[in-house]
């Protein structure tokens, strides 16, 4: 592989974290009832107090802090390293799955829809995972949004005949 591959992936690593840092955000506030997933600043989950950025470094700040707040030296659940973590080595993974299927380097994968909409469907699944998995339901204000999403992206592509993976027994193939 070359440099440019590695970069690739490595952004892509980073990437998968950062999601994985607002899955868990997503997950928690979801539970609590909490408003403001989108919107809302990040705080301790113990003391309330707001998160600077260096403590929002996902998988960094918790192994920093030793999975402590630094405010108020309650514990901070593993949860949140693992999610971050998971989510990130998946995206690699999938990546790097995807270009040897594709036979091309990962660095070329930007260029397929497949794998926007491969990456995309993993960044829906994993919030929806965890939430089941933390609490045994699956949460529709998550499976709502994510449906109208894909049902509409699927009738665009099958209007342009753009082939997708899922649903693809739609397209007409002319």
């Amino acid at each position: 592989m070359h440099s440019t591959d590695w970069f690739f992936l490595a952004i892509v690593g980073v990437t998968g974290t950062i999601f994985g840092s607002f899955f868990s955000v997503v997950v928690h506030r979801l539970r609590t009832g909490e408003s403001g997933f989108l919107t809302g600043s990040s705080h301790c989950p113990l003391c309330g107090h707001t998160l600077s950025v260096r403590d929002l470094v996902p998988v960094f700040s918790w192994l920093a802090s030793r999975g402590h707040c630094r405010y108020c030296a309650g514990g901070i659940p593993a949860s949140y390293l693992l999610m971050e973590a998971v989510s990130g080595l998946s995206a690699v993974l999938l990546s790097w799955g995807l270009s040897w299927s594709y036979h091309v380097p990962p660095s070329m994968l930007p260029t397929f829809g497949e794998w926007w909409w491969t990456m995309g469907t993993l960044f829906v699944l994993f919030p929806v995972a965890w939430y089941d998995i933390r609490h045994m339901e699956i949460p529709d204000e998550i499976i709502r949004p994510a449906t109208t999403v894909i049902l509409l992206v699927q009738l665009i592509a099958w209007q342009f005949d753009w082939p997708l993976p899922f649903f693809g027994f739609f397209n007409t193939g002319h």
